[in-house]
C-alpha cells in the first residue's frame, strides 16, 4: 500500500540564537561595504550646471539694464525685489503646468512672461501698445500672455475662503485681484490717497463716456451713408423705369402710324 502524501507544507525552522547572529552580522557587512565605497569619494559636492533655462530672462534683462530699477517699477508696478518675491512664489507651480508636455513649446522663457503679463494687466488698453514694447506681433503676443495668464491664475487664487462666481469674474480680473492683494500684502501700508482715487475713477468714468460718443458718432455716419446709397438706388430704379415707359409709349406710336398707311392702301 502506498504511503499516503502529507498535505501540510514543512515546519518552519525555528529561530536560533546562532542564526540571528549569522543575520545580523551580514547585514553589518553589507553595511560595511556601502559605507567603504562612499569613502572613495570626496566630502565636497560639485557645482552643478545651470540647467534651469526657465530662470532665464534676457528680455527682462535687457530692460532692467536700460531703465533700472525705476523702468521695472513704472511696467509693472512691481519693484524688482518685489518681482523676484513674486517669481520666487510662483515658479515652483509655473515648472510643473508651463512649457511641459508635448507639442509646440514657448520661445519666451516664464520670467520674462511675467514681465509682460504684469505690464499688460498695467498698461494695456489695447495689445498692440504694450506688444510693440516688447517688439511683437500683437495675435502672437495676446495669445501667449492669455495662456500663460490660464496656467498662472490657478495658483495666485488659491484660497480656502475662495467664493467667487466663475461666470461673474473673468480670469483676467481674477489674477489682477490676485496680484493687487501680492503687492498689498508686500507693503501693507503703502496705500493710495483719496485724490488719486478720484483722479483714476474719473479717467474711466471718461474712457467710458469717449466710447460711448464714438459709438454713436459710428452709428450716425453709418445711417447717412445708408441712407444716401438707398436715395441714389431709387433715383437708379426711377429713371430706369422711366426709361421703360418711353419706350413703350415709342412702340405704340409707332404701330399707330403703320396701321394708318395700310388703311391708305384700302
Amino acid at each position: 500500500m502506498a504511503r499516503r502524501t502529507s498535505l501540510q507544507g514543512p515546519h518552519p525552522t525555528s529561530l536560533t540564537t546562532r542564526s540571528i547572529n549569522q543575520g545580523v552580522s551580514l547585514l553589518n557587512n553589507l553595511e560595511m561595504q556601502r559605507q567603504a565605497k562612499r569613502t572613495r569619494y570626496s566630502t565636497h559636492l560639485a557645482d552643478e550646471p545651470d540647467t534651469d533655462t526657465d530662470s532665464i530672462a534676457p528680455i527682462y534683462d535687457a530692460f532692467l539694464k536700460a531703465q533700472g530699477l525705476e523702468g521695472i517699477l513704472t511696467m509693472t508696478n512691481f519693484s524688482p525685489s518685489e518681482f523676484n518675491i513674486l517669481w520666487a512664489d510662483v515658479r515652483s507651480h509655473l515648472f510643473k503646468h508651463w512649457n511641459v508636455g508635448s507639442g509646440r513649446k514657448s520661445e519666451v522663457t516664464a520670467r520674462d512672461l511675467l514681465l509682460m503679463l504684469l505690464t499688460s494687466l498695467k498698461h494695456c488698453g489695447a495689445w498692440d501698445v504694450v506688444a510693440a514694447v516688447f517688439k511683437q506681433k500683437v495675435d502672437s503676443f495676446e495669445k501667449r500672455v492669455m495662456k500663460f495668464l490660464t496656467v498662472l491664475y490657478p495658483f495666485v487664487m488659491r484660497n480656502d475662503t475662495y467664493r467667487w462666481n466663475r461666470k461673474t469674474y473673468d480670469v483676467v480680473f481674477q489674477t489682477c485681484m490676485a496680484f493687487t492683494n501680492a503687492h498689498v500684502r508686500f507693503h501693507p501700508l503703502r496705500a493710495e490717497d483719496g485724490d488719486t482715487n478720484s483722479q483714476y475713477i474719473n479717467r474711466l468714468n471718461a474712457i467710458g463716456v469717449n466710447m460711448v460718443k464714438n459709438k454713436n458718432t459710428a452709428q450716425r455716419t453709418y445711417r447717412s451713408k445708408r441712407k444716401a446709397r438707398l436715395s441714389m438706388v431709387m433715383a437708379a430704379e426711377s429713371s430706369l423705369a422711366d426709361a421703360d415707359a418711353g419706350g413703350i409709349d415709342t412702340d405704340m406710336g409707332s404701330n399707330s402710324e403703320i396701321e394708318n398707311r395700310r388703311g391708305s392702301f384700302f
